[in-house]
């Protein structure tokens, strides 16, 4: 793939972008209206793409808990009035574009609610089982009624009703939900309608799948950090390891593709409760330090302890606000604006430089301007490093290294690191190399 295919050309704020999902009902109490009076906080963390999960009417048979899963969509042009209207909406969209942030519709691909309001009118858009019922392939969604996409005349109802919320509300992309499990050719069709109107968009794909980069999506996931980390953390993983691991989702896909990588994401625990809380800065650090777009789930960045996937969605539900680990938001805040502001890490590249230490990783992010190695210890106890490469080790050595960040330590910017490469439990260390 990656010898015989390149991605295709994506918009450059989709490449420095910092992208934050969040649910209205669970993230403020006032739906569009009180998520536009938050773009402030968006802001002062550092964060340019929203992306708001489903806020359509959500089907009321078989539903399970008082909302609902939030995925079972009854209407694909609704709006839930508990969230807004059309018009707090497209105020929201506006406040957040006037503020440099775009606006990303979480789409839900596959599926409708099984009380969908075309199951009755064109129960030939469904899916249907031995029984002639509607259904959906995944096991245990019995509240959801799959769609037949060998219809053309579903396929353009589909892609009408993407173009209408990306025209008539200003949307800046869609994510697409399940597409792991629909047809490539419809989400080529798809990017060709959207693509009419003119406008720059993007199309997140949820699938690990190469072929999407070709002529549809513009980002696949990549959730293999969490992983990684876990394993380095353990000992499970050597440094050559991830390094070849690291590699290996390079080179099997189109040249410059673009990996969204994440931490946390609606159907697994959080990340401090995965790896521990003491692993959550360094792990923060390496998300928002190699190639790819990363991606927060809501209250990531504060070490919120209450979210337990997105089936907490399907009843009243609020992020908990305290306590506010304050340490580990401005963490996420410095290097979040360390990313945007500079184009070795949202488009620079990415050289692993070896040191003697398997749960250090230490890497150069590089662009034509300037250069900045990162190190992230994921070690409990204190180690000193040496690197492997003596060129490497001493053209490092040699430069004015300024200490750009160093987490739970002194001022950025004020201070040269001790010659021997020192380095505390879990701590990160970003230096820009003159």
């Amino acid at each position: 793939m990656y010898k015989n295919y390149s991605a295709l050309e994506s918009p450059e704020w989709i490449r420095k972008a910092v992208i934050y999902e969040l649910h209205l009902r669970a993230f403020n109490e006032n739906g569009f209206t009180g998520l536009a009076e938050k773009i402030g906080y968006f802001k002062q963390l550092g964060v340019n793409v929203l992306w708001i999960m489903p806020f359509g009417l959500v089907g009321e048979q078989k539903r399970i808990g008082k909302h609902g899963d939030p995925y079972a969509i009854r209407d694909y042009y609704s709006i839930d009035p508990s969230f807004g209207t059309a018009e707090e909406l497209k105020a929201m969209i506006n406040e957040a574009h006037a503020n440099g942030i775009r606006v990303i519709m979480d789409w839900v691909m596959n599926r409708g609610s099984v009380d969908h309001i075309l199951t009755e009118t064109h129960p030939e858009y469904f899916t249907r089982n031995e029984n002639d019922e509607v259904y959906y392939e995944v096991p245990n969604r019995d509240y959801f009624a799959g769609l037949n996409f060998d219809h053309p005349d579903l396929r353009r109802y589909i892609k009408k009703a993407m173009s209408y919320w990306f025209a008539e509300f200003q949307f800046d992309g869609f994510r697409l939900d399940d597409s792991d499990i629909t047809p490539s050719a419809f989400l080529t069709e798809i990017r060709n309608e959207l693509g009419q109107n003119g406008r720059e968009f993007v199309l997140i794909s949820q699938s690990y799948d190469e072929y999407h980069h070709v002529d549809s999506c513009d980002l696949t996931y990549d959730g293999s950090l969490r992983l990684m980390i876990k394993a380095v953390a353990e000992g499970a993983l050597s440094q050559k390891d991830v390094i070849k691991i690291y590699h290996s989702y390079t080179y099997s896909f189109p040249r410059g593709s673009l990996r969204m990588r994440w931490l946390e994401e609606k159907e697994l625990s959080r990340v401090a409760e995965y790896l521990g809380p003491k692993l959550a800065k360094p792990a923060a650090t390496l998300l928002l330090t190699v190639e790819g777009v990363p991606f927060l789930m809501m209250g990531q960045e504060f070490n919120e302890r209450t979210f337990n996937t997105w089936k907490s969605l399907f009843d009243d539900y609020q992020l908990d606000w305290t306590p506010f680990d304050q340490e580990l938001f401005e963490h996420y805040r410095f290097l979040i604006r360390l990313r945007t502001e500079h184009a070795a890490f949202w488009n620079g590249e990415l050289i692993f430089i070896k040191n003697n230490q398997d749960k250090v990783l230490s890497y150069i992010r590089k662009s034509k301007d300037e250069e900045f190695l990162v190190m992230v210890s994921f070690s409990e106890d204190p180690l000193v490093l040496e690197f492997e490469e003596k060129n490497i080790a001493d053209r490092i050595t040699g430069a004015a290294k300024q200490v750009v960040y160093r987490s739970g330590g002194a001022n950025p910017g004020n201070e040269h690191h001790a010659p021997d490469w020192r380095m505390e439990p879990y701590e990160s260390l970003i230096y820009r190399i003159q």
